[in-house]
C-alpha cells in the first residue's frame, strides 16, 4: 500500500539509493575448525566477537574487511535481516554489506532504517520462500524508501542514538547486577550466613550445620509428557514448553495446546512455585530454569521440561535460588549428554545431583536475599523494557514523517 511521501522528503527506491555487497567465504578448511577469530559469521552476528589481531587471515578474505562506519545485514537463515555495524579488525562472512549510492544520505539513517518494521516486513514477505533463499537485489531494488532531507535525517539518527546509548547503559546495569546475584549466591550457598565452623564434603567445603543432600530427596522430579499426534483422547488443555522457560522467566506470548486426559491433567498440572528447567537444548543453557506462578492458569508441561516441586521440608524460595545457583555454575552442563545438535539434562540425572541442604530456617534467609535481587533485577527489566517501547514509537514516527524533527527536537547543523 502506498504512503504519502511527508513535506520536504523525496521519494526513491532501495535500488535507486541502496545496494548490497556479499562478505567473500574464507577456504574451506576454515570450516572444520571453530570460527576463525576476526571472522564475523552469520550466527556471531548478535555479539560481534572478533580479535583485533587474527590468528590467519586468507588474502582472498582481505577484501572483506569492516570498518566502523559499515552497516551489515543478514540475508538468510534463521537471523535474516538482522542488522548490526562494523567493527573494525572483523571480517565480513556470510552477511551483507549495504553500499549508499548518493551522496546526500546519512549512513546512521539507513541503519535505522533497515531496523525498521517498515523494511523487516518487507524481508519477510520477500526472504521466506526458504531459510536458505534468502532475498537478492530484485527483491529489494522496488522497496521504496523516503529520504528526509539530509540535515534531518542526521537529527533523527542523533535522537534514536540516544535512545540506543540508554538502552546499552541499562542493560550495562542489568549485566551488572547479575554478576552480583551470582556472587551473592555463591557466597549465601557455599558459607552460608554467619557461619564459622565448615566441614568438607563431597560437594565442597559447606557449614558444619549443612547437610549434603541429592535434588530427588529435596523435591519432586518429573519429565513432562510428550507431545504426539497419537495422543487423541481428553481435552486441549494448556502446557509450556522450551520456548516458554528462560532464565527467570516464563514466556506465556505463545502457549500452545494439546490433548490431555483427566488422570494426564492431575499428574502433569502445574503449580505456583514449581520449578521448570529446560531438559534439552544447547549445551549452555541445558538446565535454564523460571518459577512457574500461576499464569497461564490451569497449565500443564511438556516432555522438553523437568519439572522440580520442592517437598515440605524445602523452602520453595530457597530450592529456586539453589537452582538458579546450579545453572550459572555450570553444574547441569556439566551432567548433560551431548548428541548431535542437542544436550538433555536427563531426570535421574538431574535427580542425583549432590546439592548443599541448610537448616529450614537459613534456607528461607537465604531464598529472601535471593528474592530480593530478583526484585531489583526486574526493575531494571521493566526500564529497558520501557526504553525498547520508547524507541520502537521514535522509529515508528520520525522515519516515516508522522512527527518531524520541531523546535523541540531541532534538526542538525548541515
Amino acid at each position: 500500500m502506498s504512503r504519502k511521501v511527508p513535506e520536504g522528503w523525496v521519494e526513491y527506491t532501495f535500488g535507486d539509493v541502496l545496494d548490497f555487497k556479499g562478505g567473500t567465504q574464507p577456504p574451506k578448511e576454515t570450516f572444520l575448525y571453530e570460527p576463525t577469530p576476526g571472522f564475523v559469521r552469520l550466527l556471531q552476528i548478535r555479539d560481534f566477537e572478533h580479535d583485533e589481531k587474527p590468528a590467519y587471515i586468507p588474502e582472498t578474505v582481505r577484501s572483506s574487511r569492516c570498518t566502523e562506519s559499515d552497516i551489515l545485514i543478514a540475508r538468510y537463515g534463521a537471523s535474516l535481516g538482522r542488522v548490526l555495524r562494523g567493527k573494525a579488525g572483523a571480517y565480513n562472512v556470510a552477511l551483507v554489506k549495504i553500499m549508499l549510492l548518493k551522496q546526500d544520505i546519512e549512513p546512521n539513517f539507513v541503519y535505522y532504517w533497515l531496523s525498521s518494521e517498515i523494511f523487516q516486513s518487507h524481508l519477510r514477505s520477500v526472504g521466506n520462500r526458504s531459510a536458505q533463499e534468502g532475498f537478492n537485489k530484485l527483491d529489494l531494488s522496488p522497496l521504496p524508501i523516503f529520504l528526509p532531507p539530509l540535515p534531518e535525517q542526521r537529527r533523527i539518527a542523533e535522537i534514536l542514538s540516544s535512545v540506543d546509548d540508554a538502552i546499552a547503559a541499562t542493560r550495562a546495569v542489568i549485566e551488572q547486577t547479575r554478576k552480583v546475584k551470582q556472587g551473592v549466591l555463591e557466597r549465601l550457598l557455599t558459607k552460608g550466613i554467619g557461619h564459622t565452623r565448615f566441614k568438607q564434603t563431597e560437594i565442597g567445603e559447606i557449614p558444619e550445620t549443612w547437610e549434603v543432600g541429592r535434588i530427588g530427596n529435596i523435591g519432586e522430579v518429573m519429565v513432562g509428557r510428550q507431545r504426539s499426534p497419537s495422543f487423541t483422547e481428553g481435552s486441549d488443555f494448556a502446557y509450556l514448553r522450551v520456548a516458554n522457560v528462560f532464565d527467570n522467566l516464563i514466556d506465556t506470548s505463545d502457549v500452545l495446546k494439546m490433548k490431555f486426559t483427566d488422570g494426564e491433567v492431575e499428574r502433569y498440572l502445574l503449580r505456583a512455585g514449581d520449578i521448570l528447567l529446560n531438559e534439552g537444548q544447547s549445551l549452555h543453557l541445558v538446565g535454564r530454569n523460571a518459577r512457574y506462578e500461576g499464569n497461564p492458569s490451569a497449565c500443564c508441561f511438556q516432555n522438553t521440561l523437568i519439572r522440580f516441586r520442592a517437598r515440605e521440608s524445602t523452602d520453595l524460595d530457597y530450592a529456586f535460588a539453589l537452582m538458579q545457583f546450579l545453572f550459572f555454575k555450570g553444574r547441569f552442563s556439566e551432567i548433560a549428554t551431548q548428541t548431535t545438535s542437542v544436550a538433555h539434562l536427563g531426570s535421574n540425572r538431574f535427580a542425583a545431583l549432590l546439592v548443599p541442604v541448610p537448616p529450614l530456617e537459613e534456607q528461607r534467609e537465604i531464598g529472601r536475599l535471593h528474592n530480593s535481587l530478583l526484585e531489583t533485577e526486574t526493575l531494571q527489566k521493566s526500564q529497558l523494557d520501557q526504553s525498547l517501547l520508547t524507541k520502537s514509537a521514535l522509529m515508528s514516527d520520525l522515519l516515516t514523517g508522522r512527527k518531524r524533527v520541531t523546535e523541540a527536537l531541532p534538526m542538525a547543523a548541515e
